[in-house]
Formats: structure tokens, C-alpha cells, sequence
């Protein structure tokens, strides 16, 4: 098959769709000729919007102007009409599901355990053991295609590199290891590591000699700024940046320290060194740091994680020691250590 005009599906989170871009680079590689088209929610858009792979993205605003049966069937609509004739859905909802039946494209792909496995051509085996990464390209099996894994892609313009470039330029650190990462937010509360962590370890980079620069979305804010003040030092850049513009942001820094949340992946993006903090999940679940600078921080032995694939309001238990075990002092010693090998092989 050669396709001319191929639609890719997600829905799910900015992780998510960061993690599917290594889909788009394959396909890209295989079918250059064809266009690609990418249908997203309203959040993702700045990360897909200037992949040089893609010939168009399609907002599905799905809890807002598109939402209920009207707007399903008004998207629905306008993809049929577009006439592809390969479309890959990695998410597994019956809406995504619905909305690559109704392409009717000559090739449908998804996963069996999609909602609705009848809307699909061609179903591919989730393998809950393996990378995220390397499930979104088993999608392309059906197409007889084999790809080596490769980190995920984003793409920042000049407009983003100004931005960011403006505002660092004014920075006047005193710090000789220069910036350092901190994304202490999460849509999941159980997922964030304890805010006096968070201000415990910005202030241990600050006497070592790094500027903590603090990160993520307008809502994680406060957030940030209670650990900035707390902690005595740290720049709240969290709502000041759009997502590529912190993906670029982090070209700029060090490392990054975060939680099991979408900066991890952009941080992987950018090829700097990640250290990831899990509690309630696990990287076994296929979305931990993928790539020699990436590393896990955890507590084995706490026997009741994981307790939930995504994370949680509260923990269930009652104890979060998944979280509150691991101290500023651990983490930080692991990059204490990273950073000193890195040193010795140079």
C-alpha cells in the first residue's frame, strides 16, 4: 500500500501525543509523498503544529465546541469527506474509534482493545509490557513496516527560540552550572512528589552552584511559586512559556527533575538528562524515561504500588510512602552522581 493522504487519531494527554511522534517520523520516512494529517485536542496543538511532517492538524475540541453527539458527527463529517485512505489510531476510545470508521479509509489500524474493535481494518496486540514508543509503531506492522525506536520529536520555531532567548538573557544566575529543571506539577495530585521536597531540592541546586528554573502549566503556578519562596530560590517559569517553548527552555538547561508527567517526555525529547520521580505508577506501565539520559527514581519496596495506571486524587491506602519515602537528599545525590561520571569521562 501507498497511501497519498493519511490521518493519525489521538486524543489523550500532551504525554501522549508527544509520545506518538516517533509514529509521525515513521510514516513520514516510509510514504514521503503523502500528506499527513493529524487530528488532536486543543492542548496538543502546539506540540504537532510545525512537525515538518504534518500537512494539517485537526482540533477535536472535544469538551468544548465539539463536544456531545453534534460535534462527534461534524468532525465525523469533515473527515470523511477528506478521502484518506490510511488512518492510525492509537487511542483506544470508542470516539477516536468512531471517528476512523467514518473516514472510511481503505486501511484502518488500531488496537484490540479498542473500544470498538469493528471500526478497524487491521487490529494490532497491545503489548502493555513494552515502551509506549515502541506500542504506537506496532501500529505500523499491518503496513509491513520495521523501524528502529528513536526518542520522541518536537519542534520549536524562531518564534519560540526569541521568546525564550529574550527572557533568559536577563537572567543573572551567579551560578556556574547554569539552569536546572524542576516540573513538580501533575494532573494527578498522587502523582506529585511532596511540595518541601520539591523546595528541599531547589535549594540544595542552588547552594551547588545551579539555578533552579521551575516549570509547567499556567494552573501548576502557585504551585511553583510556594516552592520558589519556600526553598528561597528558583525562577517560576510555569504559564510564561507555550509547550515549545518550554521544550525549548529545556535545550537551555542541565537536567530535569519531574514527576510521571508530560514534561518527562518533552525533557526526552530535548535529549537532556531526566530524572523521574514515580509513586502510584510504575515505568513497567510502557511511559518512563526512554534513552540512556533518562532515569527512574523509586520505591521498590512499597508493596502496594502501582495502585492505578494514571494516579489518583488520594492515595488509597492512606500513607503515600510511595512519595513521601523518597527524600530531597536521594534524589538529590543521584544527580550528584550523574553529573560526576558525565565529568570524569570527559
Amino acid at each position: 500500500m501507498k497511501p497519498s493522504k493519511i490521518l493519525i487519531i489521538h486524543t489523550a494527554f500532551i504525554g501522549d501525543i508527544i509520545l506518538a511522534t516517533p509514529l509521525i517520523d515513521a510514516l513520514a520516512k516510509s510514504f514521503g509523498a503523502a500528506q499527513i494529517s493529524f487530528l488532536t485536542i486543543p492542548p496538543s496543538v502546539n506540540l504537532i503544529e510545525t512537525h515538518p511532517a504534518i500537512h494539517e492538524v485537526i482540533v477535536f475540541d472535544k469538551r468544548g465546541g465539539d463536544k456531545g453527539l453534534s460535534g462527534l458527527l461534524k468532525i465525523a463529517g469533515r473527515l470523511k469527506d477528506a478521502s484518506y485512505d490510511l488512518c492510525i489510531c492509537p487511542h483506544r476510545s470508542f470516539r477516536s474509534a468512531y471517528l476512523a470508521y467514518r473516514t472510511g479509509a481503505e486501511k484502518r489500524i488500531g488496537f484490540r482493545n479498542t473500544a470498538w474493535r469493528g471500526a478497524f481494518t487491521d487490529l494490532v496486540r497491545y503489548r502493555s509490557e513494552i515502551h509506549e514508543i515502541e506500542r504506537n509503531l506496532s501500529l505500523l506492522q499491518p503496513l509491513g513496516i520495521e523501524t528502529a525506536l528513536k526518542r520522541p520529536s518536537l519542534f520549536p520555531d524562531d518564534e519560540d527560540m526569541t521568546r525564550v532567548e529574550q527572557v533568559i538573557e536577563n537572567i543573572d544566575t551567579g551560578q556556574n552550572k547554569g539552569l536546572f529543571a524542576l516540573a513538580p506539577g501533575s494532573v494527578w495530585p498522587t502523582k506529585r512528589w511532596p511540595e518541601r521536597y520539591y523546595a528541599q531540592f531547589c535549594r540544595k541546586l542552588a547552594e551547588n552552584d545551579w539555578q533552579p528554573v521551575l516549570i509547567g502549566s499556567l494552573s501548576d503556578h502557585p504551585l511553583c511559586e510556594a516552592i520558589a519562596r519556600t526553598a528561597g530560590y528558583g525562577l517560576n517559569f510555569a504559564g510564561k512559556f507555550t509547550l515549545r517553548q518550554t521544550g525549548y527552555l529545556l535545550t537551555k538547561c542541565s537536567g530535569l527533575l519531574t514527576n510521571d508527567s508530560a514534561p518527562l517526555h518533552m525533557g526526552m525529547a530535548f535529549d537532556i538528562p531526566v530524572f523521574a520521580i514515580f509513586g502510584p505508577t510504575v515505568p513497567a506501565f510502557g511511559f518512563g524515561p526512554f534513552g540512556p539520559k533518562g532515569f527512574v527514581i523509586e520505591r521498590k519496596d512499597v508493596l502496594c504500588r502501582p495502585c492505578t495506571i494514571h494516579g489518583g486524587n488520594k492515595c488509597p491506602v492512606k500513607t503515600f510512602e510511595c512519595m513521601e519515602l523518597i527524600s530531597a537528599d536521594e534524589v538529590f545525590r543521584k544527580v550528584e552522581l550523574y553529573f560526576a561520571n558525565e565529568t570524569d569521562g570527559m
